[in-house]
């Protein structure tokens, strides 16, 4: 697997969904119209929202949040329990999952706080395989909420 950093801001048009791993196996997706389809077609329960933080963004993008809830049977069988995974990791599972459904290098991880973040973009495994494996994730839709750190 390669990896590839790439500027995170969405106007560079170097993809066309982020994803984030949060607290509390949550997952926030950003994604303009193309990556929204495609979160959709594999968790249709998501909703979509807009903040003052997308004021910068393209009216297009828009952000939802995911709790991981069941890891694939190849990730548990390692022995590591969904409590304890890191959000980084989780996002990294959330991301390769929406990367076996888009075009190649379209999904970018980002990983890492301020200001230290970089956004990761992987070979996600396409084909059957990689949709299966993708398919054996799951999630539910979380509303997002807003702390003094900010969305969820």
């Amino acid at each position: 697997m390669s990896i590839e950093t790439i500027n995170i801001h969405p106007r560079s048009g170097d993809y066309d969904i982020a994803v984030e791993g949060k607290a509390d196996q949550i997952v926030m997706i950003i994604a303009n119209a193309k990556g929204q389809r495609i979160v959709e077609d594999l968790w249709p329960d998501v909703e979509w929202a807009r903040d003052a933080y997308f004021a910068t963004y393209p009216g297009e993008w828009k952000f939802t949040h995911v709790r991981v809830t069941k890891m694939p049977p190849h990730i548990e069988a390692t022995g590591i329990a969904l409590a304890e995974a890191a959000s980084d990791s989780l996002g990294f599972l959330v991301a390769n999952s929406l990367q076996a459904f888009a075009e190649p290098r379209r999904v970018v991880h980002w990983v890492g706080e301020v200001p230290d973040v970089t956004a990761n973009m992987y070979d996600a495994e396409r084909g059957a395989e990689g949709r299966k494996r993708a398919l054996e994730l799951f999630v539910e839709f979380v509303p997002a909420t807003r702390t003094v750190a900010g969305s969820a």
